[in-house]
């Protein structure tokens, strides 16, 4: 059984690594791709919205990072929110900024959700919790 996918866009692989603990430890049965750069996490939400054979399941929801190196955050939602097989991905924004701008920006290019990054474990174990408990009805939420 294929096991849904949620990718995660983050150029920092620290923080990357604290999101695939999260995840692990709130559902191990939701798997996370992670995505250094705009370009490659298009390649692979592309991929799943195909049902590319290499693709281990289907894509349930893309987190994205606003602050990136080449293709920004705000390029990113757009092209999937353009793309007919990624526009009805459920897409959060996880940002550390506080630009009231950003708020406004990323809803009109159709985020689903923007999200302060915390700064503590146990909170980003907590928004995970939330995150699959609003938009991953697929996975089987196993919270510990």
């Amino acid at each position: 059984m294929k096991r849904p996918l949620v990718l995660l866009l983050e150029d920092d692989p620290d923080e990357a690594e604290l999101m695939r603990l999260a995840f692990q430890k709130v559902d191990p049965h939701c798997e996370l791709l992670v995505a250094a750069e705009g370009g490659e996490a298009l390649a692979l939400a592309a991929a799943t919205a195909a049902d590319d054979p290499s693709v281990r399941g289907p894509l349930l929801l893309v987190i994205l990072d606003l602050k990136l190196p080449g293709m920004t955050g705000d390029e990113v939602l757009r092209a999937l929110k353009a793309g007919p097989g990624t526009r009805g991905v459920p897409v959060l924004v996880l940002t550390s900024s506080e630009l009231p701008g950003d708020v406004g920006r990323v809803y009109a290019d159709g985020a689903n959700a923007l999200l302060r990054k915390p700064l503590a474990f146990r909170d980003l174990v907590d928004l995970v919790t939330g995150m699959l408990a609003f938009w991953g009805s697929p996975c089987l939420l196993r919270a510990e």
